[in-house]
């Protein structure tokens, strides 16, 4: 049913808690070089993560077995962002190069590449 704008009242409802603002940052953003081919058994992978809020660390895995870790932990000056560089394994085939950016235990943020390796 409709309600007239003469019958609503505009004033502030009575019982409402306060809100409380939710941070809207979002998760760690994961940017780095695309590279679909290779010829040798490795590739080097750079990139960046950034973010709202202190990035945590860094994990790449290539076919699902890790190969790098870097932690942000001891860098002050650059708490918000992470650079990386990591000379990457590849199998013979499609390698699944996936990069995982963690800023807590339970926000990350994850990016997959598929290099095909001939």
């Amino acid at each position: 049913a409709w309600v007239r704008a003469d019958q609503v009242s505009t004033t502030a409802a009575t019982g409402v808690g306060e809100i409380t603002r939710v941070d809207s940052a979002g998760p760690p953003v994961i940017t780095f070089n695309e590279q679909r081919e290779a010829h040798a058994d490795n590739m080097t992978l750079q990139g960046n993560v950034s973010s709202g809020h202190a990035v945590k660390d860094l994990l790449v895995y290539v076919n699902n077995r890790k190969v790098f870790f870097k932690s942000n932990a001891s860098n002050q000056a650059a708490q918000d962002s992470l650079q990386f560089s990591v000379r990457v394994p590849l199998d013979m085939g499609v390698n699944t190069i996936t990069v995982v950016a963690r800023e807590d235990n339970e926000l990350l943020s994850r990016r997959t590449m598929i290099v095909n390796r001939d």
